[in-house]
């Protein structure tokens, strides 16, 4: 089926603009009450649909999600804190529940990824409205509930089918991701936990201390950028290590000549099919104090412990134990590249 322009417009603002200047009454009305255009273009499925989604949300944002956004917005993450009461007609201590600013600050995240998710359901309500309306003008029939079906399925099927997996990853991706993000802009540490203690927006007085090299928190600065220093320097040397090591080694084995190929890759995939966590816990074992390692040297070395600042030696061991643990992994997916290869000379030295 061959697209309109109007179809392919994804000018989200041209869209509105053009739908309310040029849209029939129903299609300006579904921009306040979402399936108007709908029930007006009997498509009855899809305007009971839109109405829902409008329903559901206004509960959510006069329950819950309003608050939550004030709260949000204003700057305030709570203002009750949790305690007892003296009951004097019981003569006891009752318990008050306060505010969680953790919970709050959620709440708020939370409502701000429902807000979005609606207000794209919203647009589309708008501009397929305004899409019916124009295909009338130009004499073509409605698509009908089958026909949109088939449309869904077929044109359209990769909006069905990354759906659900969108929406997986705006809960448990893009909202954890956003709050810890926001946390950073909170004076949330040891002495404000919630539910006991509460914590507030200070902008960007963390980074100012964080950054300081002078002054009380000059050490705290040198602390943090010898881990920044760190994670970069592993983020880098534990990918490419993996990488090259495993290529390199998959490039050795596929060649001509070297006997007991099926030997180490067994050898490779049976260090795979070992849980990470029980390899990680033996390595532990392996490379501690009075560990297997020391045994047969005879020696006493702290292989893991950081006994100074920036150590090498626990950090080698680290980067060594994580090409033991993740090299097989690239090099059994290199042999299946290289085994797979149609050109005469990798044929060639294969066995």
């Amino acid at each position: 089926m061959t697209l309109s322009k109007a179809e392919r417009e994804t000018n989200v603002w041209k869209v509105l603009k053009s739908a309310f200047k040029e849209g029939s009454f129903s299609t300006k009305l579904s921009f306040f009450a979402m399936g108007a255009g709908y029930f007006s273009h009997r498509q009855y499925a899809k305007g009971l649909l839109a109405v829902l989604v409008q329903t559901l949300f206004s509960l959510y944002m006069v329950l819950v999600g309003g608050r939550s956004l004030v709260a949000l917005f204003s700057g305030n993450l709570g203002t009750r804190l949790a305690g007892e009461v003296w009951n004097e007609e019981l003569q006891i201590y009752e318990k008050v529940r306060g505010d969680n600013s953790f919970l709050v600050l959620l709440g708020g995240v939370a409502s701000l990824v429902v807000l979005a998710v609606y207000l794209y359901a919203w647009y589309e309500n708008v501009k397929g409205s305004y899409l019916s309306d124009l295909r009338l003008r130009e004499g073509k029939p409605l698509l009908s509930g089958r026909e949109e079906f088939f449309n869904l399925i077929n044109r359209r099927f990769h909006v069905l089918l990354l759906a659900l997996p969108l929406l997986g990853l705006l809960i448990f991706t893009v909202l954890p991701l956003v709050f810890m993000v926001l946390i950073a802009f909170t004076s949330y540490d040891y002495a404000h936990m919630p539910p006991g203690k509460l914590f507030d927006w200070v902008g960007f007085a963390n980074f100012r201390a964080l950054f300081s090299l002078s002054g009380g928190t000059s050490s705290f600065a040198l602390v943090f950028l010898r881990v920044l220093v760190w994670t970069l320097i592993w983020a880098l040397l534990a990918t490419f290590s993996n990488y090259f090591i495993g290529m390199l080694l998959a490039l050795a084995i596929q060649r001509k000549g070297i006997r007991g190929k099926a030997v180490f890759r067994t050898a490779f995939v049976l260090a795979i099919a070992v849980p990470q966590f029980v390899s990680l816990l033996l390595m532990q074992k392996v490379l501690d104090g009075d560990g297997i390692l020391n045994k047969i040297l005879g020696t006493n070395i702290l292989w893991l412990a950081d006994q100074r600042h920036f150590s090498l030696l626990p950090r080698v061991m680290i980067l060594l134990v994580n090409i033991w643990v993740g090299m097989p992994y690239t090099l059994l997916m290199a042999t299946g590249i290289l085994q797979n290869i149609p050109f005469r000379s990798f044929s060639a030295n294969s066995g």
